[in-house]
């Protein structure tokens, strides 16, 4: 159970970091660097939206709730859905900007 734990902590950690980089690219005019870091961002929010719908821990679990218990995993893949979008965006946005 501690290397759950341990896990957990450096996930939110590597979290943290890309969402402060996406505030200080956010805040940068239109560049490539911020083309990047968008893309990035938007990569690592889809494969975290993919790891909590498979994963057995929720927000609402299904054992509780039956079928209700999908809703918080069916906005995870739509939100996951919206970060593809947005890092095919990025990609579109940083060739333009080569």
């Amino acid at each position: 159970m501690e290397s759950f734990f341990d896990m957990l902590k450096t996930l939110m950690t590597c979290l943290t970091v890309l969402g402060i980089a996406w505030v200080v690219a956010l805040s940068l005019p239109k560049s490539k660097a911020r083309a990047v870091i968008n893309e990035v961002v938007s990569w690592a929010f889809l494969a975290f939206c993919a790891f909590y719908a498979i994963s057995p821990i929720d927000v609402l679990p299904e054992a509780v709730l039956g079928p209700f218990g999908f809703i918080d995993d069916l906005g995870s893949v739509f939100l996951g859905y919206q970060g593809f979008k947005s890092a095919m965006s990025a990609r579109e946005e940083r060739k333009y900007l080569d």
